[in-house]
């Protein structure tokens, strides 16, 4: 009996000498908030690039390789159209006369100055075929 009484007087002294539960002030709680969010942010963000390397990788699994190597590549251009020459000439003859020879043929490419075509010498009067004559010699 003694030790109940003994055991009650020992509560009784415990409950009143002892203080109150301290409460975590509120600067601690600010911070372990902040550091459980960013801890949720950071475990987001790596989720995020690890799920991003995942389907690159998947990506790169699918892709169809074949070996190189060097071939002769053969193509044509169909088309039609009309042609327009870049310049007109009109060519007038100072006499009428025959030719007598045609150097170019139709689509030929001819330069400056070339002869493209020629009188026939015996259809020219005397004049003409001596100073001809004349300039080649």
């Amino acid at each position: 009996m003694w030790y109940c009484i003994w055991s009650i007087k020992t509560l009784e002294a415990s409950l009143t000498s002892e203080k109150s539960p301290k409460r975590p002030n509120k600067t601690g709680r600010a911070i372990l908030t902040a550091i459980l969010i960013l801890a949720l942010a950071a475990g987001v963000f790596l989720l995020y690039r690890y799920s991003q390397k995942q389907k690159a990788q998947a990506a790169i699994n699918n892709l169809d390789l074949a070996a190189v190597q060097r071939e002769t590549l053969i193509s044509s251009i169909n088309g039609t159209g009309t042609v327009q020459p870049a310049q007109d000439a009109l060519v007038v003859w100072e006499t009428s006369r025959r030719v007598g020879k045609v150097s170019v043929s139709v689509g030929s490419l001819v330069r400056q100055g070339e002869v493209m075509a020629a009188l026939d010498e015996h259809d020219l009067p005397f004049g003409h075929f001596y100073r001809a004559k004349q300039n080649e010699l």
